[in-house]
């Protein structure tokens, strides 16, 4: 008898032990499954997540040139770009600046090694950070999809008290707590980091500083720097200009005064050839304004025309004999001109014959064709006389010489004109 009953005391305390390890047990398991414990995540919105510093093995950093020392990067358009949701994403990249604030030509191998960090789906509203690395440059530029909805600005859509919010609102469906002050998913924690209408949330769709989704966030939080003013370029122009070829080279310049901090730059200057080219000023300013728009004008060369002022091609008078006869320019022919024929020589007629004389070059490309010269060829009649017809005549209204009849006397007699000569 006494031996059964040690043996259910036995028993009995052995069921209270293993009751007691299974109750230590099912503790711990419920502390770590509610979070506690060394592995449990940070959660506390105040405190930054520990960023891993360890490097991944499979990426490369690019080595820069050595030019990375004399050219510094800058972005190609708006650091802060705002997009519709479906809107086309069209990458600006970026360029490359020397010392002097001019923008690099080059053929490709200073962009291949910008490293290109981030991706837009326009698909997806949301904030989307591109990052371009060269050497130890880092620009950043903020891309902004909004949400394609009519009757809602960007504005409203932040922090409108949506009544679908992720987590429920006021607590419908949280997880762990309704009024839990520091409640990782309570709706109305005080600093839940996942509450709907928690006041410092940081996922917190209506939370008053939520920084994502629908947190009516700050202007740092949402990338809206202040709008940047406009450099003044009024009375700054750039105008066509016309040359004539003469070998040399020709460029053209703005006109106008800059804004103080402004520099320029040309692309296009500099041409000698004949023909049509466009010219671009680039102008560069500091960071903390709008960039400048380029402004183009065009550079025309024209072909030169020889001077033919020392060649002269003059009329020429003849007696007839029956023979041909010619006439030819006279002086030195520009280096480059020849003659090229002669129209109207070899006349042996009594008359006035005109004749011209053709020129040619021996550069078509850079020079025209002189003009044809004209002069004239005057045979007059054995013993007569022709009236050059570019000499002036006198007037000789009022003179007369006639006729007078005499009787002889054994005197000599002779006739005269009457009225008064020219001077």
């Amino acid at each position: 008898m006494n031996n059964n009953k040690n043996f259910w005391t036995k028993m009995k305390r052995w069921q209270k032990a293993t009751t007691i390890v299974g109750l230590i047990i099912l503790l711990i398991f419920c502390l770590k499954a509610c979070g506690g414990g060394d592995d449990t995540p940070n959660t506390d919105p105040t405190t930054p997540p520990t960023q891993s510093t360890e490097v991944d093995p499979g990426t490369t950093t690019p080595t820069p040139s050595p030019e990375a020392e004399t050219v510094s990067m800058r972005l190609i358009g708006e650091t802060v770009m705002r997009l519709k949701q479906g809107e086309e994403y069209k990458e600006p990249g970026v360029e490359f600046l020397d010392e002097s604030g001019n923008i690099i030509k080059e053929d490709g191998e200073l962009q291949s090694e910008v490293v290109v960090d981030g991706s837009v789906d326009t698909s997806k509203p949301g904030h989307y950070v591109i990052k371009y690395t060269y050497g130890d440059q880092t620009k950043t530029r903020y891309v902004h999809v909004s949400e394609e909805t009519s009757g809602e600005t960007d504005e409203n859509k932040s922090g409108n008290n949506d009544n679908n919010s992720n987590n429920g609102n006021n607590g419908n469906n949280s997880n762990n707590g309704n009024n839990g002050n520091n409640g990782n998913n309570g709706n109305n924690g005080n600093n839940g980091n996942n509450g709907n209408n928690g006041n410092n949330g940081n996922n917190g769709n209506n939370g008053n500083n939520g920084n994502e989704n629908n947190g009516g966030g700050t202007d740092d939080e949402d990338h809206r720097p202040t709008p940047k003013p406009s450099y003044d370029m009024t009375g700054v122009s750039f105008a066509d200009q016309s040359f004539v070829y003469d070998g040399k080279a020709h460029s053209i310049y703005i006109t106008g005064n800059l804004p103080a901090g402004v520099s320029v730059s040309y692309s296009g200057n500099g041409q000698t050839e004949v023909g049509r080219y466009t010219v671009t000023a680039h102008f560069h300013g500091d960071k903390n304004h709008k960039p400048i728009p380029s402004m183009t004008a065009t550079i025309v060369i024209s072909k030169a025309t020889p001077n033919m002022s020392g060649v002269k091609f003059d009329n020429k008078t003849f007696t007839y004999d029956g023979k041909p006869h010619s006439i030819f320019i006279t002086g030195k022919l520009p280096e480059g001109v020849q003659v090229d024929h002669y129209e109207g020589n070899g006349v042996s007629s009594v008359g006035t014959h005109t004749v011209k004389v053709y020129f040619k070059v021996t550069d078509t490309v850079h020079y025209n064709v002189p003009a044809a010269m004209t002069a004239q060829i005057i045979i007059q009649k054995d013993g007569g006389s022709e009236p050059d017809p570019e000499k002036p005549s006198y007037d000789m209204t009022g003179v007369k010489f006639e006729s007078q009849t005499f009787v002889y006397d054994g005197q000599a007699h002779s006739i005269f004109v009457s009225g008064k000569l020219p001077k």
